[in-house]
């Protein structure tokens, strides 16, 4: 039984991780502008971290960004963590901050 609960929850992440490669950046993600777009760059965030980025930074909530992008919450939760770790920044509201900042400075 354990084996199969690890089996699925692997399932579960592969297929998130094949959703994340193959979706279209919904249309409000793709539209963040150019200052999102250095932000990304400057920190060296992946699409989907910066996507997620973003979304946040709209203020949306975690289950809401899993939803909006057909992924898990765990794994926008992973990207969340990923976005800290690269920014520097342990809190939404930081990265909120941040990101806000950025967009000013350009």
């Amino acid at each position: 039984m354990v084996a199969s609960s690890a089996r699925a929850k692997r399932t579960d992440t592969e297929d998130d991780v094949r959703r994340l490669r193959s979706w279209t950046v919904p249309r409000h993600a793709a539209d963040i502008g150019v200052e999102a777009r250095r932000f990304a760059q400057h920190f060296r965030l992946t699409k989907a971290e910066s996507v997620v980025a973003a979304l946040i930074a709209e203020a949306h909530s975690v289950p809401e960004a899993a939803q909006r992008l057909g992924v898990s919450v765990h794994t926008v939760r992973t990207h969340l963590r990923n976005v800290f770790t690269k920014t520097g920044v342990n809190r939404q509201s930081a990265l909120v901050r941040l990101v806000l900042q950025a967009g000013r400075s350009t």
